[in-house]
């Protein structure tokens, strides 16, 4: 949703329109021909002790009731201020690291949204060659999962990624493209051989005879 705001305003109620069509076209269905779709809504997962929210003194043994809006706004408050920042490619990344900085479970498959924001940002935000942020965030949440065995560790390693990497693409400066680079023309010092190609104004004679009528006058008067 925050994508929105990237766009121009004319386009924002077209791109609006067939986003809410099409989500309508494939989970109307279901919450037609099955009314306990409804209850996913309120579905909770044990609250893992590897979680991120262990350390902001979450203890539950399952999800809170407040997580998943706090996830949500979380996710849409961070893509908002990236898109006014004229960081739109580093909304895909803020909103993966939302939800595994409060999110009670640590499914390795949440790792994936977040590879994929931090190759859009690689390739678009910042058009790099070398992936860096992406062979970090590799490391950081697969290495750890499989080579760290404290769960407390491994949640404070995503914590801190989370955080790392949502101020590394909000306020780090980016690189500026190389197509972008030098292309604003440097001043013309002399404003005299533009303004020869000027057209003369209505009743006004051309530039060159008029300078050629000067001179004879000046020479008839030096001789008399």
């Amino acid at each position: 949703m925050p994508l929105f705001l990237a766009l121009p305003r004319g386009g924002r109620a077209r791109a609006a329109a067939w986003l809410f069509a099409l989500v309508a076209a494939a989970w109307l269905p279901f919450y037609l021909t099955h009314t306990d779709t409804f209850a996913a809504a309120r579905f909770t997962i044990p609250n893992q002790p590897a979680s991120s929210l262990r350390w902001f003194g979450v203890h539950d043994p399952v999800t809170p009731w407040w997580d998943r809006p706090a996830q949500m706004g979380l996710g849409v408050a961070l893509g908002v201020l990236a898109v006014r920042r004229q960081r739109w490619p580093a909304v895909v990344l803020l909103a993966a690291d939302a939800r595994i900085a409060l999110d009670p479970s640590v499914y390795t498959y949440y790792n994936a949204s977040v590879l994929l924001g931090t190759l859009i940002w690689d390739s678009i935000g910042q058009r790099r060659l070398v992936p860096w942020v992406s062979w970090i965030a590799l490391l950081s949440l697969y290495g750890s999962a499989l080579l760290i065995p404290s769960d407390g560790a491994r949640g404070l390693i995503r914590l801190a990624f989370a955080f790392g990497s949502a101020a590394y693409v909000l306020w780090w400066p980016q690189r500026m493209p190389r197509g972008r680079r030098d292309t604003r023309r440097p001043p013309n010092p002399d404003p005299r051989p533009a303004q020869r190609h000027l057209a003369p104004s209505p009743g006004q004679p051309p530039p060159g005879p008029r300078a050629l009528s000067v001179a004879p006058v000046r020479l008839r008067a030096w001789r008399t």
